[in-house]
């Protein structure tokens, strides 16, 4: 698309009232030059790869502040106080038992187990800070969620999209259950249920595992 194509574009978009050059010329032609500004001193470009959220017109992905910014508007917040994530940080084999990859850290020379970082398996936090990789995650999850109507379909969509085969959808009786597969890799399942944030029509409850 050329530059007078894409001002043209943003001269259709006027409302109907307006958008007839010859009752109303003046409107038609302020937006005409104010697209062509913009597109001269690439503030389109600006805008596009300073809050992009993926690389796939060759941009790079925004980070920090641009995507508090853009998570705004959709609802997304980089710190979450109170939430605590499953993380195994390091872990040790305990050499009396049977060796078992599952498991480590020290929380077996302990009773009860430690709370802190000491065991691998039991971390408690004030609050956690989305990584920006989390950030976009959430913002393109809420985007979807914002955007769509939310039939059963609908959301069996977002779900795939978000989380993979990670999160199932079991339907009630005006209530939708959700599943939470173990072995998923990711955070944002975790991150979306302590927002309360997961889609669901009007009037129907939501169970969460």
């Amino acid at each position: 698309m050329t530059n007078e194509e894409l001002a043209q574009t943003y001269v259709a978009l006027l409302i109907i009232q307006y958008a007839d050059p010859n009752n109303q010329p003046n409107a038609a032609a302020t937006i005409n030059m104010l697209a062509t500004e913009a597109i001269a001193n690439q503030v389109v470009d600006q805008v596009l790869n300073g809050f992009a959220l993926s690389t796939i017109y060759g941009q790079t992905p925004a980070v920090g502040a641009q995507l508090n910014i853009l998570g705004r508007w959709v609802g997304a917040q980089r710190v979450l106080p109170g939430y605590s994530i499953s993380n195994l940080y390091f872990g040790q084999q305990d050499t009396t038992g049977t060796f078992n990859p599952d498991t480590g850290g020290y929380g077996s020379v302990n009773s009860p187990y430690p709370t802190d970082y000491w065991d691998s398996t039991d971390q408690s936090e004030g609050s956690y800070t989305l990584s920006d990789s989390e950030m976009i995650e959430l913002i393109q999850y809420l985007a979807s969620v914002n955007n769509a109507y939310l039939s059963v379909s609908a959301i069996d969509s977002i779900l795939y999209a978000s989380f993979g085969a990670y999160v199932t959808l079991t339907e009630g009786s005006m209530e939708l259950t959700y599943n939470h597969l173990a072995g998923d890799p990711g955070t944002l399942y975790g991150i979306v249920k302590y927002l309360s944030v997961l889609p669901h029509p009007a009037g129907v409850e939501v169970t969460a595992s």
